[in-house]
């Protein structure tokens, strides 16, 4: 009778009557998440660290302070407040930068390729004739703030005020001495007018050269150019 209500009862109970108790289960591990405090320590740390910049040789760096110079740094490791307290440019002070006007080298070579630039390169002289002049100025960093904050767009800058000085110094030359000798005069004159010119912008800026790549009269007048030429031999002719 007892081994009789053993079985139905065992019939009776449920699938979930025969899981162990909850005091039975396998504990699982604990994991502990990690303190607030540990969490913005590192965090701090890497901001921190983020702030270690390098100098090179060549560079000068220049620390600012939510947009003000603060200091200036020399080669070598440094350190600044990280973004967005701190900011550091590292331009190279070293290094000599080249402006092209009235031409553009589009394919160094070799064979290099020239484009020219007519209204660039398109100058009055002081007898009002026409000549062609392409030219190359040379300039580096002497003041790296001035450079860097002074002067939005510094190669554009330098170009159009190597023109204007050009323009002004062709303009009291006679078309025949700019075509010979008086290039070497052009050439100074040039670089003295230009690095007055930047220094007015306080753009930071040393001019190292200025170099007369060619010299000419332009294509479109050449043959009436030759016509003169031609006619100054034979009044000299007439008259010897």
């Amino acid at each position: 009778m007892a081994i009789f209500d053993k079985d139905k009862k065992d019939k009776n109970q449920s699938p979930w009557d025969k899981l162990p108790s909850g005091s039975d289960f396998p504990k699982l591990p604990q994991i502990k998440l990690p303190n607030i405090g540990v969490i913005l320590l590192i965090f701090s740390l890497l901001w921190l660290v983020s702030g270690v910049f390098v100098v090179g040789p060549d560079e000068q760096g220049v620390v600012r302070r939510f947009g003000k110079l603060v200091r200036l740094s020399g080669p070598g490791i440094s350190w600044h407040f990280p973004s967005p307290i701190e900011e550091v440019d590292v331009p190279k002070i070293t290094e000599v930068k080249r402006i092209e006007v009235g031409f553009r080298t589009r394919d160094p070579g070799p064979p290099a390729i020239y484009q020219h630039v007519q209204q660039e390169a398109l100058m009055l002289t002081s007898d009002e004739n026409i000549i062609s002049i392409e030219f190359v100025v040379q300039y580096m960093i002497k003041d790296a703030p001035d450079y860097l904050f002074n002067v939005r767009d510094v190669d554009t800058t330098v170009r159009s005020a190597s023109e204007a000085a050009m323009r002004e110094i062709v303009g009291k030359t006679k078309m025949d001495e700019a075509l010979t000798v008086a290039q070497a005069v052009i050439q100074q004159d040039v670089r003295d007018l230009l690095q007055h010119i930047l220094d007015s912008y306080d753009a930071g800026v040393k001019v190292n050269l200025v170099q007369l790549q060619d010299v000419k009269v332009p294509d479109e007048v050449i043959h009436a150019f030759e016509d003169v030429v031609n006619a100054k031999k034979d009044k000299k002719r007439l008259f010897n």
